[in-house]
């Protein structure tokens, strides 16, 4: 049939937003309106014949078949307009113009309408909106299409990080924590690289001036190396922890590592230069400051021969 209508390949390979062919749609319902206007009869499955009714059609070399010519027939009217839809006959017809479509590219353009319309609604007003509420819609969006995990994690940033980058935060929330200032980002905060350069430098503090509930940043030389201590966690892991002390001009502090930073003991000797960021001071035996070393401290040794 594609061939005795001259169809294009790209005719042919047309599809419905149902993902059927067009070709194939229209040479079904091709067939069902036929057969319900009396033209063609089934035999068995998959085969029919004309009528009597369909050569008498033919007879007269119609210049051509479509609804408009099937609805001269009383069989295809009632088909197109059955009466459980309480109307009349007439005015069903009568209020539909004829069309060279079948239900399902009607439904499909319909469906392709509503959602234009739908969408210039939207936009309409989301374009109203205040920049805070698009910002919303833009990362609900993202989450609902697979994109940055669940809605808390929405907006966080995920990137491939080296020491010394420049990060650019929009849209963050600053706050006083443990004696220094954090960051924090949201929903609708961005966290982006920056090509900007950026001078920073360290503020280590004497070790004379620290307090409870510092984060500390302390520099100075290993004066006391400490006995390493393993113990039974609650879940039967081992765990470890070992101290230290480290001395500056201004005072000596206990330091407690913990975990993966008691390895760094291997090799150490007194004398060593101690660089220590983001270790939390907290008030330990008989009120001795001391600080403890988490998952987030920094910490690295360096021989003298290496740091003068």
């Amino acid at each position: 049939m594609a061939e005795r209508f001259k169809l294009t390949d790209e005719e042919r390979k047309q599809l419905l937003s149902s993902r059927q062919p067009k070709l194939n749609n229209r040479v079904g319902w091709a067939r069902t309106y036929l057969k319900k206007a009396g033209l063609l009869e089934p035999t068995t499955r998959g085969y029919f014949r004309i009528t009597h009714r369909g050569l008498d059609v033919l007879s007269r070399n119609p210049e051509r078949i479509d609804v408009e010519f099937l609805e001269q027939f009383p069989e295809f009217l009632e088909f197109k307009a059955p009466s459980r839809l309480g109307q009349n006959d007439d005015e069903q017809i009568s209020s539909k113009k004829p069309s060279t479509s079948t239900p399902e590219e009607l439904l499909d353009d319909a469906y392709q309408r509503l959602r234009e319309s739908l969408a210039a609604e939207l936009l309409s007003m989301v374009k109203q909106c205040s920049p805070e509420f698009f910002e919303k819609v833009v990362i609900d969006t993202l989450v609902k299409i697979g994109y940055g995990g669940t809605r808390q994690d929405a907006g966080q940033a995920r990137m491939d990080l080296a020491e010394g980058e420049s990060l650019e935060v929009i849209n963050g929330s600053s706050r006083e924590r443990y004696g220094s200032v954090q960051i924090q980002t949201g929903s609708y905060s961005v966290v982006r690289k920056s090509s900007q350069e950026v001078s920073f430098t360290e503020k280590i503090t004497p070790v004379g001036e620290l307090q409870a509930s510092m984060l500390a940043r302390v520099s100075g030389f290993v004066t006391g190396p400490g006995e390493v201590w393993e113990f039974q966690r609650e879940d039967i892991r081992c765990g470890r922890v070992a101290n230290i002390y480290i001395s500056d001009a201004s005072g000596r502090i206990k330091v407690v590592l913990w975990g993966d930073h008691v390895q760094l003991l291997d090799g150490l000797e007194l004398g060593f230069r101690a660089e220590l960021y983001d270790g939390l001071v907290k008030s330990g035996w008989n009120d001795e400051l001391e600080i403890c070393c988490g998952w987030r401290t920094r910490i690295t040794f360096v021989p003298p021969e290496k740091s003068s």
